[in-house]
């Protein structure tokens, strides 16, 4: 009997088998990386929604309001705003602590970010 050349069946079979192995594991490298990057984006997002509304309410001259709420672009957001008791060395102007939260839908769950900062207002003369 003459030996050809060339892979037996079991050979192929086996070759088969470590290449689907090999393509499984790159898959799902592939897939854990888009989520990790898409989680990284709105987290972003997020980082980039805050310091927007924040720099809008460093525009207002007259003092925040003691709540605010709504919902913009997927996020929620709440500005509470609370005078600080002074001697009032400046009859008209009031310092306030503002707390900003951001929250939005994750893949798997709720995430929220929280700034806290201060804000100087002008009382209408």
């Amino acid at each position: 009997m003459r030996r050809e050349n060339g892979f037996t069946i079991v050979e192929a079979l086996v070759a088969l088998v470590i290449l689907s192995i090999a393509l499984l594991t790159l898959y799902s490298v592939g897939e854990t990386l888009v989520d990790k990057s898409a989680h990284i984006a709105i987290n972003d997002r997020a980082i980039f929604f805050a310091q927007s509304k924040l720099e809008l309410l460093a525009l207002e001259e007259a003092p925040l309001p003691k709540y605010e709420k709504g919902t913009e672009s997927g996020f929620q957001w709440e500005v509470a705003a609370d005078n600080i008791q002074s001697d009032r060395i400046w009859d008209k102007q009031v310092l306030q602590n503002v707390r900003l939260s951001v929250s939005w839908q994750s893949k798997y769950r709720q995430r929220s970010l929280s700034i806290e900062t201060r804000h100087l207002g002008r009382t209408p003369s």
